[in-house]
């Protein structure tokens, strides 16, 4: 063999294992770029299930990657544009002033925004450094909007609790000086009539039954207002006859003064219900009826109770001057106090009024029966 023969051998060789040298880079060049589509997927996939949005913005404030659909628009139609296009107009400038500081250092900054939709946000700003300097911003928004609410409603149930609180200790205080400024000093001075009806008998003094007369006379009005305070406290009559005679009575009890004419329509199956809930269906029906009396000027006030399968519907309607629930100072709990007592139970209440319109009360609650 020639040396012409051998070096194109030798040429044909070195081709040959070239080509299985390129034929193997392009069979790893393909597994590396299927392994790299898959780990794209993969990324792609936890970053669409994430709870939260993923958005990454130019120094310019241009998105150009969005992790999942918005609720107002598909991810391409929002690439392209300016991430500060969808806050709020008021809120824009503080948005750009978020996005300028977090391009000025590597340093992540948390924020709270709420987005032009009144979705609220809270936000972290991660810069992403390219080359020892901040190129892109990645933003990881959480939708907050819920959570505010439930700690706005738990401010508001504490403050709520505060105020009950509050009042139940003001009626304590007042129970306390009934107690001590009527009954208690009615029972002194008859103790005292008593004492000195002894002493006169005791002298053979013919008026020692005058002072005996007057304790008589003052144990009755201590008895008297015992009864009223605990008849304040609760009726004797809800515990034994139940919530429709216990509203009778209360409405023969107002009847007897100046108050409206005031109309009652029951119209129940039941019997007796949870102590409880006939309690709380007096409550709101004396405030209500007590308000109407009070401040409507009305010359008749209805009052209905109904039984609508599982639920009751307890309604108080006047015809009376009517007020803006608006201007009711916080510190009044008489109509809160019936809208908090049927969200308890469960129910809910709905007060229908203006200036000049009147005034109605809607309370709906679940039925709770027991028992004859």
């Amino acid at each position: 063999m020639t040396d012409d023969e051998k070096s194109k051998a030798q040429l044909i060789h070195e081709l040959d294992e070239l080509r299985q040298q390129i034929a193997h880079l392009e069979k790893h060049a393909e597994e590396r770029t299927a392994d790299l589509e898959e780990t794209n997927a993969r990324l792609r996939g936890l970053l669409d299930n994430l709870p939260d949005y993923v958005v990454i913005i130019d120094r310019e404030g241009i998105i150009h990657f969005l992790n999942r659909r918005q609720p107002n628009g598909a991810i391409e139609r929002l690439i392209g544009q300016h991430y500060c296009d969808y806050a709020p107009a008021e809120d824009q400038p503080r948005w750009r002033e978020l996005l300028h500081r977090a391009f000025q250092s590597t340093e992540i900054r948390s924020y709270e925004a709420m987005d032009r939709d009144g979705v609220l946000y809270a936000a972290r700003l991660v810069p992403l450094v390219e080359d020892g300097a901040v190129r892109n911003i990645m933003v990881i928004a959480t939708d907050i909007t819920e959570r505010k609410k439930a700690e706005r409603e738990l401010r508001g149930e504490r403050e709520l609790l505060k105020n009950v609180l509050s009042l139940q200790e003001q009626e304590r205080k007042l129970l306390t000086f009934e107690i001590h400024d009527g009954f208690v000093q009615h029972v002194n001075a008859a103790l005292m009539q008593f004492e000195a009806s002894r002493a006169r008998q005791v002298d053979g003094s013919p008026k020692a039954i005058e002072p005996l007369d007057e304790g008589l006379k003052l144990l009755r009005q201590s008895i008297a207002e015992a009864r009223q305070l605990m008849y304040g406290l609760r009726q004797p009559i809800l515990d034994e006859y139940g919530v429709v005679a216990a509203i009778d009575h209360l409405i023969c009890e107002l009847q007897e003064s100046e108050a409206p004419e005031i109309g009652f329509a029951p119209n129940v199956q039941f019997d007796r219900l949870a102590s409880p809930l006939e309690s709380a269906i007096f409550r709101t029906v004396q405030e209500a009826l007590t308000n109407a009396c009070r401040h409507s000027g009305s010359s008749t006030v209805q009052i209905r109770l109904s039984q609508r399968g599982n639920r009751i519907e307890v309604g108080v309607e006047d015809e009376g001057t009517g007020f803006d629930p608006k201007a009711i100072k916080g510190d009044r709990f008489g109509l809160r106090g019936i809208q908090e007592r049927a969200r308890l139970f469960g129910g809910h209440a709905t007060i229908d009024t203006a200036p000049g319109k009147g005034t109605r009360i809607v309370i709906d609650l679940p039925l709770v029966e027991v028992a004859p």
